[in-house]
């Protein structure tokens, strides 16, 4: 499955899709002999920033093979992408969204 086709949104918490990945946990990651833990003590900028490349750094095929939405994500996904499509002006736009992120709202 392909998730091109949905819009990308930032719902509120409660809402929020968690799409399961394999592999270890940032607490795994955190103790102090793990390589991935020097990476962790990084300014978010830095962190930030090294999660996109290496998120960037991922094939589509890859983000298929590890990224496995459940049913009922699925469902949400489609039921929030036929809402879009039957009213587009109800979307807001992403310097909205990340205001009231920011403001904490």
């Amino acid at each position: 499955m392909t998730l091109t086709r949905h819009t990308r949104s930032v719902p509120p918490a409660a809402a929020r899709i968690t799409l399961p990945v394999k592999g270890p946990t940032v607490r795994e990651w955190s103790h102090a002999s793990h390589p991935v833990s020097a990476l962790l003590k990084l300014p978010v900028s830095e962190r930030a920033a090294i999660a996109m490349a290496l998120w960037d750094s991922l094939t589509d095929a890859e983000r298929d093979a590890e990224l496995v939405l459940t049913p009922e994500q699925e469902m949400e996904l489609d039921r929030r992408w036929a809402a879009h499509l039957a009213d587009p002006a109800s979307a807001i736009p992403w310097n909205e969204v990340r205001r009231q992120l920011l403001s904490g709202r």
